[in-house]
């Protein structure tokens, strides 16, 4: 179980009918899911890295001159931390495949994870356009405490250079102070360096979001113009505070951002309410071009992947028309086709897991093509 609380507190103020000034800030939390929490632990390989005695257990070695295994790259102090004995120091044998235990699944110590946004926008009506309105809103949101996990070698890493707990305590040798001969330790619980879910990466991001709606009488009919879109500053993360670097990944996909991240996107809509009991809207969605990311988000510079399909995915637009007839009170006929103009999806050979899938990111490009459909609406 874990406390934690949240609040909320914002302040509008019009200072004229016209515009409206509005800002506030949020404490928000995200509770851990049942599967962050309870997935089974099971115990795994990672592929280690070699000190400069070539070994991979930093605190692997013997330290008599004579023999063919060299001393460990590490102190006994330091081995201390990863819970080596005084007497197991210098008798440690080394994985010569260079995989060491690592443990992965739930952990039901979780705490949650808590943001904090902040806004300020106005909107604005002016008196002199009847039927206009728009609006503009700057958000800057924070995530801390976010639900990850420590990458084996870095736990291992820190905790040896460092001694501090919070990777320390993700180590946890066997009972014959290794981390490969056994999987478990002398009171049986699993042994290994600990990658199981925990809270400690951070997450931010900043931008924009405008709107606007404008609507006008066309006869006995009205046509209605609607205009959302969210321009991207930053979202970048921070996976283990104070050892990984930031990544930045607007305007990036793949590699450490995942799906695509566009700088700009944005979706207009514009329907005419005919005098004749039929609705006929169009939409435009828009999504601006993304990079692979193949290492600029860590401060890098692009280094082409060799696949033109990869490199760059281009903008996106897509055209949406459908129509709706209200027939009579309670009954009401729609039909429509989405991506109109029948726009491939972006393909990409490095979209293969999540959220990828297909060669294409569905949660972002219409993966379907032309999509018609035609329904009925029935209030009794």
């Amino acid at each position: 179980s874990f406390d934690t609380n949240t609040f909320a507190a914002g302040i509008t103020w019009a200072p004229v009918p016209d515009i409206r000034f509005r800002a506030q800030f949020q404490r928000a939390i995200r509770g851990p899911n049942v599967f962050e929490l309870f997935t089974g632990q099971n115990t795994g390989l990672f592929n280690a890295q070699a000190g400069t005695n070539g070994l991979f257990d930093p605190c692997a070695g013997d330290l008599d001159p004579g023999t063919a295994l060299p001393a460990p790259t590490a102190t006994a102090a330091q081995c201390a931390f990863t819970g080596v004995t005084a007497a197991q120091f210098g008798t440690i044998p080394d994985n010569p495949a260079g995989q060491l235990n690592t443990v992965t699944g739930g952990n039901p110590l979780l705490g949650a994870e808590d943001s904090d946004t902040f806004t300020i926008g106005a909107v604005i009506q002016p008196r002199w356009v009847e039927g206009l309105n728009f609006a503009v809103d700057y958000f800057d949101i924070s995530v801390d405490n976010f639900i990850s996990t420590v990458p084996p070698q870095t736990a291992l890493d820190q905790c040896i250079q460092t001694g501090a707990s919070e990777f320390c305590s993700l180590i946890n040798r066997d009972g014959f102070g290794s981390l490969f001969l056994s999987n478990s330790d002398a009171a049986g619980n699993l042994a290994g360096v600990f990658g199981t879910n925990t809270n400690i990466a951070n997450l931010s991001t900043r931008g924009l979001d405008l709107s606007a709606n404008y609507s006008l009488d066309v006869g006995a009919g009205s046509v209605n113009f609607n205009y959302v879109s969210t321009i991207l500053f930053e979202l970048s993360s921070v996976p283990v505070p104070g050892v990984t670097t930031t990544t930045e990944c607007a305007g990036l996909y793949r590699g450490s951002c995942g799906g695509p991240n566009p700088e700009y996107r944005h979706r207009m809509l514009a329907t005419w309410q005919t005098p004749w009991n039929v609705d006929l809207t169009a939409t435009w969605r828009y999504f601006a071009g993304v990079d692979l990311d193949n290492g600029q988000s860590s401060g890098g510079t692009f280094a082409p992947s060799g696949n033109i399909l990869d490199d760059e995915l281009d903008a996106a637009n897509y055209l949406d028309v459908a129509a709706t007839w209200n027939v009579k009170e309670g009954v009401a006929l729609r039909a429509g086709v989405n991506n109109l103009l029948g726009r491939d999806p972006e393909l990409s050979t490095v979209a293969g897991t999540a959220p990828g899938n297909g060669n294409t990111f569905p949660g972002t490009y219409d993966a379907l093509g032309r999509f018609i459909f035609v329904g009925v609406n029935l209030s009794l």
